[in-house]
C-alpha cells in the first residue's frame, strides 16, 4: 500500500513537472515570437569579462567598450544598422557600432552607471553597415551579479530622421529670423534714402551753381542705384 502511494506521489509529481516545463517552454516561444514581430530594436549585450561595479567610472566605460559584445538581438535592430539577418551582427563589439568620442556617447555610459545602470531615453550616435551616422533613443537595464556588471538588456527607436528634420527646421528658422531681419534694416535704410534725396532734390532746386548741382546730382544717383539695390 505504502509503494502505490509513493508511486502515485512520483507520477503526480512528474507531472507537475512536465507541465511547467510545457509553460516554460510556452513563454519562450511567445517571447521568441515577441522578439520577431517588434518594430523597436531589441538587443542584449553581454561582458566577456564580468565588470566590477566598484571600479571608477572611466575604467568600467573602458570596460564596457573592450569585452562587451551584441549576444542576441531581433530583426527590427538588424534592418536599423542595414543588415538582413540578425546573426549578422552577433558577437559584434560595443565600440564597433558607437562612433568614437562623441559627447551623447559618452554621456550615455556615464548615466547609464550613475542611474544604478539603468537608462531612459537616452540618445546615442553610432555607425550603420554603410558606416552612415544614425541616431537612436536607447532604454536599458544592467544584470548585476555578485557586484559584477554581467549583461544588459534594452530597446532602442531610430530617430535619424526625426532629428535630421528638426536641424532643417531649425535652419529655416534662422533663415527666416536673418530675413527679417535683413527686411528690418532694408526698411530704415530705404527711409534715410528718401530723407537724403529729398533734401537733396530741394538743394537743387534752390542753388545756382552749376558746378554745386553737378554735385548734388551725383548725389542723387547714387541715391537712386541704392534704391535700387534695397
Amino acid at each position: 500500500m505504502a509503494g502505490q502511494q509513493t508511486r502515485r506521489a512520483h507520477k503526480q509529481k512528474r507531472a507537475q513537472f512536465q507541465a511547467r516545463i510545457a509553460e516554460l517552454e510556452e513563454q519562450v516561444a511567445r517571447y521568441r515570437t515577441f522578439l520577431q514581430l517588434a518594430n523597436e530594436g531589441i538587443w542584449c549585450y553581454e561582458s566577456e569579462r564580468p565588470i566590477p561595479i566598484t571600479l571608477p567610472i572611466e575604467e568600467q566605460i573602458e570596460w564596457m567598450l573592450r569585452y562587451g559584445y551584441l549576444a542576441e538581438c531581433n530583426p527590427a535592430y538588424a534592418r536599423m544598422y542595414g543588415f538582413d539577418d540578425p546573426t549578422q551582427l552577433i558577437g559584434t563589439r560595443l565600440g564597433e557600432r558607437l562612433v568614437e568620442g562623441h559627447p551623447l556617447n559618452e554621456a550615455m555610459f556615464r548615466q547609464f552607471i550613475l542611474n544604478g545602470y539603468r537608462l531612459e531615453n537616452v540618445e546615442t550616435v553610432e555607425r550603420d553597415k554603410e558606416g552612415q551616422e544614425r541616431r537612436f533613443l536607447n532604454s536599458a537595464v544592467g544584470i548585476i551579479e555578485n557586484g559584477y556588471l554581467i549583461r544588459a538588456w534594452g530597446v532602442q527607436t531610430d530617430i535619424t530622421d526625426l532629428r535630421r528634420l528638426q536641424e532643417e527646421l531649425a535652419t529655416i528658422q534662422r533663415l527666416e529670423s536673418i530675413g527679417r531681419l535683413a527686411g528690418g534694416v532694408a526698411h530704415d535704410f530705404n527711409n534715410l534714402l528718401t530723407a537724403i534725396m529729398g533734401y537733396t532734390e530741394l538743394a537743387m532746386e534752390q542753388t545756382h551753381e552749376e558746378r554745386v548741382k553737378r554735385y548734388l546730382e551725383g548725389v542723387m544717383k547714387a541715391g537712386e542705384r541704392a534704391a535700387e539695390l534695397v
